[in-house]
C-alpha cells in the first residue's frame, strides 16, 4: 500500500496541531495554493500510542513504548498516552464512553448501543492502568447504533470517538504522579460505509527522520491508505472509509463519559444549545461527565487558487508566520488566536463564501486561557468553568475576555458571510459560564444575576439575533442566533441589583434552557420586529410595544 505520512516537527507541535507539518513557513512556488479548513481531524489522523519524552545531550527525543513497563518508558521524564476512550462494560468502569443517545422534541429518548471498535489492532495499542490513571488504548472510536434513529444515509450507524491525550511524570523509574487529561476531543457523527483501498494509522518517533532535518526527528503519524480520499472520511480503518452522513432533523445528541480524574476549567466545541452535567464521585475524584445538544451546521473551506490570485498581503503573511499544512493544504486552526488574522486574508480571495456546510456535534477542552481575570476565577472553582460553542469558521476557543472599562465579556468569531449553497450565514452562540465563576469575575454577591447580550458588527452596529438569557442551578445561561457575519463581536453585560437579598448558591451541576419562549414586538418609529426567547429582549434603537 502507498503510505501517506503526516508529519510533525516538534513534539509541541505534534500536541496542538491537526493532520499537518505545523509551524513551517510556506512558498507560493506552485501554480496554485490550498486552503484547508476542516473539523475533527484529530479523530481521523492519530492512533492509541504511548510516547516517551527525555531529554538527551542533543536535546529532547520522543520515543514510543509499547507498555509503562519497556524500558523506553521507565527511562523517560515524562510519557504521554493517546487514547481513545472505550465504551464501559463490567471489566472497564473509569475512563470510558458510559452512553451515547438522542432526544426528539417530545423528550422520548433512544439509547445507542455499542457495536464495534474502528481501526481495532493498530501496532501500538496497550493495555489500560486504574491505578495511575491510565485509559485502554485500542481503536480510534467505535461504530454504535441508535434503533430507531434512522441517519441521512438511511441508516442507524454512529461513530462516537472521546479521544483524550494524558501525561504522566516519571522518576526512578515509576510514575510518581498519574496520567491526568491534557486535551480531550469528542465527536459524533453519523456515518455511512465506504469500501476500498484504505488503511489504518501509525505513530512513528524520533527514530524517523525529519524533512526539515530536525534532530527530533519526525515524530507523528501516517496513514496507509492507497485511497487518497481518506482526508475527507470520519475515521478509517482497513478496507473501509466511515464517511459522514446527516444528522435527523430536530433530535439532540448526549455522551456521558465516565473519567478516573476531574477535568477542570473550559470547554468549547461544535453544538448549539447545551446541557451539562457534572458529577463528582465523594471519594477518588473520578468525575461522569454528559453533554447533551444539538448538532450545528458549520461552514467548511477547501479550496486551490491559482497563485495569481495570493494577494500580496497573503504572501508577506505566509513568508512571516509557521502556518500548520498538511494534504497539500495550508490549514488555519479554527481556534487558535493567530487563524484570525490568516483567515481573513483567505476570505475576500473565497469570494466571502464556504465550500460547504456540514454539520457537527463536537466538545473538547481548553488548553490555555489567556485573560488573567478570567483564569484566576475559573482556578478558584475548581471545576469545570463553562461552555462556549459557536458555528463560526474562526472563534476564540476560550471564555470570553473580560474589558475592565466596559464591564462586558466579549467574544470574537469570524466567518464566510455565505454559507455553501450562496444564502447569507446565519451565527449561533452558547456561553454557560459557572455561577461561581461569574461572580468572582464581576466580585457579585450571591445575589441573583441579570444579563444583557448584543451582537455587534464589525463597523460597530448592533445586530439583532434570538436570545436566550437565564441563571439557574448554578448556571448563568446564554444563547444567540440569527445573526450575521463576518467578524462580530459578541458582548456579554452583567449585572446586579446591590439592594437585592442574598440567596443560596445552588449545588446542582445541570442547567437547562427548556423554558417557555415568548414573543415580543419591539417598534422603532413605524417598524416592528418580533423577538422571540426565553427572556428576549429588543435590539438597541427599539421600545417594546404596550
Amino acid at each position: 500500500m502507498k503510505k501517506i505520512f503526516i508529519v510533525f516537527l516538534g513534539w509541541v507541535l505534534a500536541v496542538g496541531a491537526v493532520a499537518a507539518n505545523a509551524g513551517t513557513r510556506i512558498e507560493i512556488t506552485g501554480p496554485d495554493l490550498g486552503v484547508r479548513m476542516v473539523e475533527n481531524q484529530e479523530l481521523l489522523t492519530d492512533n492509541p500510542n504511548l510516547m516517551a519524552w527525555t531529554q538527551t545531550n542533543q536535546g529532547e527525543r520522543f520515543y514510543l513504548c509499547k507498555t509503562l513497563e519497556d524500558s523506553i518508558c521507565t527511562n523517560a521524564a515524562n510519557i504521554r498516552a493517546t487514547s481513545f476512550l472505550p465504551p464501559c462494560s463490567a471489566s472497564i468502569v473509569q475512563n470510558c464512553v458510559k452512553s451515547l443517545y438522542a432526544v426528539d422534541e417530545t423528550g422520548k429518548r433512544f439509547e445507542g448501543i455499542f457495536n464495534r471498535y474502528v481501526a481495532d489492532g493498530s501496532a501500538n495499542e496497550f493495555p489500560a492502568n486504574e491505578k495511575v490513571n491510565l485509559p485502554l488504548g485500542r481503536g480510534q472510536g467505535g461504530i454504535w447504533n441508535i434503533p430507531g434513529l434512522k441517519n441521512g444515509a438511511g441508516n442507524e450507524d454512529y461513530y462516537v470517538g472521546a479521544r483524550f491525550d494524558l501525561w504522566a511524570k516519571f522518576g526512578g523509574g515509576r510514575i510518581y504522579e498519574n496520567f491526568y487529561p491534557s486535551r480531550m476531543i469528542t465527536g459524533i457523527s453519523p456515518v455511512s460505509t465506504k469500501l476500498g483501498d484504505f488503511g489504518i494509522n501509525y505513530s512513528v518517533d524520533s527514530t524517523n527522520p525529519a524533512s526539515d532535518g530536525s534532530l527530533n526527528g519526525g515524530v507523528g503519524s501516517g496513514n496507509n491508505s492507497k485511497d487518497g480520499s481518506w482526508k475527507n472520511c470520519v475515521v478509517t480503518e482497513v478496507g473501509k472509509c466511515y464517511m459522514a452522513a446527516d444528522f435527523p432533523q430536530g433530535y439532540r445528541f448526549g455522551l456521558t463519559l465516565k473519567l478516573g480524574s476531574t477535568i477542570k476549567g473550559w470547554f468549547h466545541g461544535r453544538i448549539y444549545q447545551p446541557i451539562i452535567s457534572v458529577k463528582t464521585e465523594s471519594t477518588g475524584g473520578a468525575e461522569e461527565i454528559t453533554v447533551e445538544a444539538l448538532p450545528v451546521i458549520v461552514p467548511t473551506i477547501e479550496e486551490r487558487v491559482p497563485a495569481s490570485e495570493i494577494t500580496p498581503e497573503l504572501k508577506t503573511f505566509l513568508q512571516n508566520h509557521e502556518v500548520s499544512n498538511g494534504f497539500g493544504y495550508v490549514m488555519p486552526e479554527a481556534s487558535e488566536p493567530l487563524s484570525f488574522e490568516h483567515t481573513k486574508l483567505w476570505i475576500p480571495i473565497l469570494k466571502d463564501k464556504a465550500t460547504k456546510s456540514l454539520t457537527y456535534w463536537s466538545v473538547r477542552t481548553l488548553g490555555n486561557i489567556n485573560d488573567p481575570v478570567i483564569a484566576n476565577c475559573t482556578k478558584s472553582d475548581g471545576a469545570l468553568s463553562g461552555i462556549v460553542t459557536t458555528n463560526s469558521l474562526v472563534y476564540n476557543a476560550g471564555p470570553p475576555e473580560f474589558d475592565k472599562t466596559t464591564q462586558n465579556l466579549n467574544y470574537k468569531v469570524l466567518s464566510t458571510h455565505f454559507a455553501a449553497d450562496g444564502s447569507i450565514a446565519k451565527g449561533t452562540y452558547d456561553l454557560i459560564l459557572s455561577s461561581t465563576v461569574a461572580r468572582c469575575i464581576y466580585k457579585f454577591t450571591s445575589a441573583p444575576i441579570s444579563a444583557s447580550l448584543t451582537i455587534l458588527s464589525e463597523d460597530g452596529s448592533p445586530q439583532v439575533a434570538t436570545q436566550t438569557i437565564n441563571e439557574k442551578n448554578g448556571w448563568l445561561t446564554l444563547s444567540a442566533a440569527g445573526f450575521t457575519y463576518s467578524s462580530p463581536t459578541i458582548a456579554v453585560k452583567l449585572t446586579q441589583d446591590k439592594a437585592a437579598a442574598a440567596t443560596p448558591t445552588p449545588s446542582s451541576k445541570t442547567p437547562s434552557w427548556a423554558q417557555s419562549k415568548k414573543t415580543i414586538t419591539c417598534v422603532k418609529g413605524k417598524v416592528k420586529k418580533q423577538v422571540s426567547g426565553f427572556n428576549p429582549k429588543c435590539p438597541i434603537g427599539y421600545k417594546k410595544a404596550a
